[in-house]
């Protein structure tokens, strides 16, 4: 102060005014922390699988396979109330497309650790999808005669907070 006045380089307001830009700043960096604390919430509220592939023995002996069991799997993960006998209900929310290149399952291997699910909330979910043996459904994604595809009813599988699932989709017969 100048003989009892505030001049513009000592004037409160002023010097709050240099402070902003490091008030700011810090502001900045307690959301970024708490972002980043919510985000790890959030991961830790959900849980993922990782899946495996295999076919039942009767995929391997059946008449209508006529390719290799090698190829490429294509499906969907869905909420497994949102499944019935015929397959998902109309407009259900899928909740991961799988594409899983290169599995082999000639013999009666299974292939581990093959897919790891996107998160997910906790719940029951069901793949639902085939194993494009032929090398033709790369397009459409969807099975033709020949093809080992999945049943609605099984290959259900939990998600936990928090942890990994693993689970081995099973390939139920060959499509006619």
């Amino acid at each position: 102060m100048v003989g009892g006045s505030l001049t513009r380089s000592t004037h409160p307001l002023r010097q709050l005014t240099r402070l902003a830009p490091l008030v700011a700043a810090l502001g900045l960096l307690a959301c970024e922390s708490d972002a980043g604390d919510d985000a790890a919430a959030a991961d830790a509220s959900r849980g993922d699988a990782l899946l495996a592939f295999t076919c039942k023995g009767s995929v391997h002996k059946a008449s209508k396979l006529v390719d290799p069991l090698k190829g490429i799997v294509y499906g969907n993960l869905f909420l497994s109330e949102d499944v019935g006998v015929a397959g998902p209900i109309a407009d259900a929310p899928e909740f991961g497309a799988v594409e899983v290149k290169g599995l082999d399952l000639v013999g009666d291997g299974t292939v581990a650790g093959a897919f790891r699910t996107p998160k997910l909330n906790p719940g029951l979910y069901t793949f639902l999808g085939f194993f494009d043996v032929d090398a033709n459904g790369g397009e459409t994604k969807d099975p033709d005669a020949g093809d080992p595809v999945t049943l609605a009813i099984t290959n259900k599988f939990k998600i936990e907070a928090g942890k990994t699932t693993a689970y081995t989709v099973t390939f139920d017969l060959v499509l006619n």
